[in-house]
């Protein structure tokens, strides 16, 4: 027990490292004694700095409030200023001009810089490529067929324009087709390692398309070619994981490590599935040495403070689960489960005023985020549907994703260009953002 309360210290103090580097407020230790074991483990580690030592278990009294949530989206006068910029003359240069565009959400203005810079270098097949993914981001799906084609009829062995003619099959309904053109490019990849790379993004799009056995068979080609990769042996894991395999994944995992030791995408996701539902004490053990591994790359995402926090609720050690889900939400303040998992750690310590401020938060992105999902899920499955677009682009609006709403307006009105409806509340759009009216 005492090793394993250890090993959640160093998760801890990492995580505190983690706040003091990105300039977020520390909670104050008190004089409790120190533990030993932890300090020298971080200091191992030369990309984290060093720090005072960690107070020893439960010893933190007064612990972080709520982080403050920004404006996760750009402002109206954010969108207005990028639009100027964009749009300037002279200007920006194209890779400047390719992002803003895409900051904004303008697909047209993406794709007029994209043809410009395809005429101005007609060998460089990557521009024509990421002209066809603009295309088919847009929903013009003959323009972006004719392009595949072509980029076919040039390149028969090349899997891109194969995945692009089978992502235009799925955007069209049709997907017994986009299957079967993700299997002509599979077939025409010889078994040579050099197509490894090819494979391995067209097992992708067959797990896009829920084609697990399309996948399955990709990576056992391409494993044949690359014994022990761990590119690939990860890969097949993220199968068994989408399949609820849980034996399967942690086991392929574990295949991974033994190919990779030091492979921290597979720690991390072996730790987060043995934190949802660990066996016995051991398992847990594992899971926060894992962990602590994960933080000593100096490479910790958001999920690994939720790992933590989960490791740490189980243990009992609500300071340190406050922490850990504070620190979580600071880096991804939309995290609805976060979010109610810090009121529960607050609710336990007693602390009441923090507990319903983390609740409120719940509260009000909870329905949000099950209504953008329930949207977008509408929208995946009816493409075409000019309503799917514009119920999106209004709730986009409402809830201040204006990104979002700039490119499912212009998509409803693509779709619907007759449409009354559609028209005035686009028109109505562009004029908050302070944008001149569309023109087409």
């Amino acid at each position: 027990m005492e090793k394993r309360r250890r090993y959640f210290a160093v998760s801890w103090l990492v995580g505190w490292v983690w706040l003091t580097v990105t300039g977020c407020e520390n909670p104050e230790p008190t004089s409790s004694p120190s533990v030993a074991s932890p300090s020298a483990a971080v200091s191992a580690s030369p990309s984290v700095p060093a720090l005072p030592a960690v107070p020893a278990d439960n010893a933190v009294e007064e612990v972080p409030p709520p982080p403050d949530v920004p404006e996760p989206h750009p402002t109206r006068e954010e969108m207005a200023q990028m639009r100027k910029a964009l749009y300037a003359s002279p200007g920006p240069p194209p890779p400047e001009a390719l992002r803003l565009a895409g900051a904004i959400g303008d697909m047209a203005k993406e794709e007029a810089i994209l043809r410009t810079m395809a005429d101005a270098k007609p060998t460089d097949r990557s521009l024509r490529y990421r002209l066809g993914d603009v295309l088919l981001r847009q929903l013009k799906l003959r323009e972006a067929r004719k392009l595949y084609e072509e980029l076919q009829s040039r390149d028969p062995g090349s899997p891109f324009a194969c995945m692009g003619l089978a992502e235009e099959r799925r955007l069209g309904g049709d997907l017994a087709a986009a299957r079967s053109y993700l299997a002509k490019g599979a077939a025409a990849l010889a078994d040579d390692p050099k197509n490894v790379p090819g494979m391995l993004l067209l097992a992708e799009r067959f797990r896009i398309l829920k084609d697990a056995a399309g996948a399955r068979a990709l990576l056992d080609r391409a494993l044949r070619l690359r014994p022990k990769s761990p590119d690939i042996l990860l890969k097949q894991a993220i199968l068994h994981q989408d399949a609820k395999e849980t034996a399967a994944y942690r086991t392929k995992l574990g295949e991974v490590l033994a190919a990779d030791p030091g492979n921290i995408e597979a720690r991390r996701r072996l730790a987060a599935s043995i934190a949802e539902n660990p066996a016995d004490a051991s398992e847990v053990e594992t899971a926060g040495r894992l962990l602590v591994e994960v933080f000593q790359s100096g490479k910790p995402t958001p999920e690994d403070f939720m790992t933590s926090g989960r490791l740490l609720e189980r243990d009992g050690d609500w300071p340190k689960t406050v922490v850990s889900y504070v620190q979580l939400l600071t880096a991804d303040p939309e995290n609805v489960t976060g979010w109610y998992r810090l009121s529960r750690a607050y609710g336990q310590l007693g602390k009441k005023e923090y507990a319903a401020q983390a609740q409120a938060q719940y509260d009000r992105l909870n329905p949000e985020q099950e209504k953008r999902g329930d949207l977008a899920r509408i929208r995946a499955n009816s493409p075409l549907s000019p309503a799917a677009h514009l119920a999106e682009a209004e709730f986009a609006e409402k809830t201040k994703d204006y990104r979002i709403a700039v490119i499912a307006y212009d998509q409803a009105a693509r779709l619907a260009p007759d449409n009354r409806r559609v028209r005035q509340a686009r028109a109505a759009f562009y004029r908050s953002l302070g944008w001149p009216a569309p023109t087409d």
